[in-house]
């Protein structure tokens, strides 16, 4: 197993009551498949997702990457070195262009990378669709399935096993939201996990 949960508690506390989110949740997941992980809106799946990713941590319980516990990795390590993550909402830096979107975690990154990031950087927005005069532009100057394309670019960009994605294609109309689950069925053919 790449990614596993074991006994994950989340909740919150409301006075005297605690109010779970997940409880004694256990999940694991294989490297080099696709997982979609269903239910009604506010049953857990965005914390789970952020405990996966180490953006948040239970109350109790375990997540394992690799058989390692993401704690004893250190949450930020794990996060920069082990970890893509794709947020519905894009969390692209607004004042930076596309390519320096993808080089910010390049930069940060303990993994292997070719010393011309900024080339990796552009054959990997162009893989997945976006050519080099709108790698150049701000952000903000793209279409949400560009942006979302950024956002797939740079959670690829640090050679990490594990891409997670929280409701990637949400906020797209339904042509794009096929091309997006066309990238993610491509990445899965190269040996990713990807979940949302």
């Amino acid at each position: 197993m790449i990614l596993e949960a074991k006994d994950l508690n989340y909740y919150y506390q409301d006075g005297e009551q605690r109010r779970y989110i997940l409880k004694d949740t256990s999940i694991s997941f294989e490297k080099g498949k696709f997982y979609t992980i269903l239910g009604q809106s506010g049953s857990g799946k965005t914390t789970l997702l952020s405990l996966l990713s180490a953006l948040d941590s239970p109350h109790s319980g375990e997540v394992l990457f690799n058989e390692e516990n993401i704690k004893k990795i250190g949450y930020e390590k794990y996060r920069r070195n082990n970890v893509g993550i794709i947020f519905q909402s894009y969390n692209l830096i607004p004042t930076f262009t596309a390519i320096e979107n993808v080089l910010v975690p390049m930069s940060i990154t303990e993994n292997e990378i070719p010393d011309d990031t900024k080339t990796v950087a552009y054959n990997l927005l162009d893989y997945i669709g976006i050519v080099k005069n709108k790698a150049d532009r701000l952000v903000n100057q793209l279409s949400g399935g560009e942006q979302q394309r950024v956002a797939i670019a740079r959670a690829l960009a640090t050679n990490v096993e594990l891409i997670l994605a929280d409701e990637p294609t949400g906020n797209l109309d339904e042509e794009m939201e096929q091309e997006i689950i066309d990238i993610f069925k491509k990445l899965m053919s190269m040996g990713n996990v990807s979940l949302w």
